[in-house]
């Protein structure tokens, strides 16, 4: 079950198991459809294609939002069944595709394991992610497949949120981060 990481498997990127525990072989790298804003897509200005991630989440099961600036990820699950609802949540980030395998089957015990998840960065601002309209077709798709709005609403704010605190973290010289401007003591 191969975990796709922006247009390419997990196991494509050098390294890892498969979730038989079979060392992964490797593959030559496969161009980044989403990183490369090549050709006729509409393109970010950041290397982002919009349109194929658009595409993305109007075709994938699993789904996982990087966001530079935050470090837990976006967890997307659209997958549905007579007593599971979709699932949308922030997740800590993980070493492996296995790793995140276990981590949805622990969130989701009653749903079979996807054949894959898929992955994109987001090198930009949430409000970014919303104007582009990624945070829309997702929240749209959710909605038709009976997801909770108030679930939905409550993970975009944990978002925004989420990067207020890294910028104000990265303001201050805060965890992680080491301000340029210090004031005299």
């Amino acid at each position: 079950m191969p975990m796709e990481v922006a247009g390419r498997d997990w196991h494509a990127m050098g390294g890892g198991l498969d979730l038989r525990g079979r060392a992964a072989r490797h593959h030559p790298p496969r161009r980044n459809k989403l990183a490369t804003g090549s050709g006729p897509a509409m393109s970010d200005g950041y290397g982002v294609d919009i349109d194929e991630v658009l595409r993305l989440i109007d075709r994938a099961a699993v789904l996982i939002v990087r966001f530079d600036v935050l470090e837990q990820r976006l967890l997307v699950d659209f997958r549905t069944s007579g007593t599971e609802q979709p699932l949308i949540t922030l997740v800590d980030r993980v070493n492996s595709a296995e790793e995140r395998f276990r981590h949805l089957k622990s969130l989701r015990p009653r749903m079979p394991l996807p054949e894959r998840i898929h992955s994109f960065p987001w090198p930009r601002a949430i409000s970014a992610f919303e104007a582009a309209g990624v945070w829309g077709r997702i929240a749209e798709r959710l909605e038709s497949l009976g997801a909770d709005m108030d679930g939905i609403i409550a993970v975009r704010r944990q978002l925004l949120e989420g990067e207020a605190a890294a910028t104000t973290a990265a303001i201050r010289g805060g965890d992680g981060f080491r301000t340029i401007w210090e004031r005299p003591q």
